[in-house]
């Protein structure tokens, strides 16, 4: 049997909102110099998890209407528990920031979000003087005040790592380097990663 469709088709069409946007959005939002608004049709438990962990860190994010309405961190939070509920994308991104801002950080996660590898992210902090409890092993503590300075990261493991130091590294207020080596894994990834801190004003360049 053969079946014939005629016509035009018409309407609307809604696209969800990008995750992996909304959390750069986010970060960078939450380390601004003034409140903003982020439009975003549509949220999950993901973007629940960064925006209520950027709460725990001393902002203050609202969503109603559509909208993510952000107040920037101000005072930080010295002792936050900021659960990351099973986003990987929450923890790899916001260890490293907070620890930028110096915050005493114990991070939670849910269901196999603690089996997620944090190396060479997890060996690379500890090296520039951030003391944490065991990798793998949740709750994870993030103790100290993470600098400016030469990191080395391998791209072949997760872009998430290097994304994570490039919303953190500015914080610091010096300028930073960070040198991947091996294979770029999702390069595309840090492209969104630049483009969200080129909105917010941070200059990147990328060389070699």
């Amino acid at each position: 049997m053969t079946l014939e469709v005629s016509g035009t088709p018409s309407g609307n069409v809604q696209v969800p909102p990008s995750k992996s946007v909304a959390h750069r959005m986010l970060i960078c939002a939450a380390l601004a110099d003034k409140p903003c608004t982020i439009i975003c049709r549509g949220i999950n438990r993901d973007m629940e998890a960064t925006a209520a962990c950027l709460n725990a860190l001393g902002a203050n994010i609202l969503y109603a209407d559509g909208r993510f309405n952000v107040n920037p961190v101000g005072d930080i939070k010295k002792e936050a528990l900021l659960d990351c509920g099973e986003s990987g994308s929450t923890l790899r991104f916001l260890l490293p920031v907070a620890a930028a801002l110096g915050a005493d950080a114990v991070f939670t996660g849910h269901g196999r979000l603690p089996e997620r590898p944090l190396s060479p992210l997890y060996e690379e902090m500890t090296a520039h003087g951030i003391h944490m409890s065991g990798n793998g092993h949740m709750p994870l503590t993030c103790q100290g005040t993470l600098p400016a300075g030469t990191y080395t990261i391998d791209g072949g493991v997760s872009s998430q790592f290097i994304s994570g130091l490039l919303m953190a590294l500015p914080i610091t207020g010096k300028e930073s380097t960070i040198t991947i080596t091996g294979k770029q894994e999702s390069a595309s990834y840090i492209g969104l990663t630049l483009n969200a801190l080129k909105q917010f004003g941070i200059e990147v360049q990328a060389t070699g």
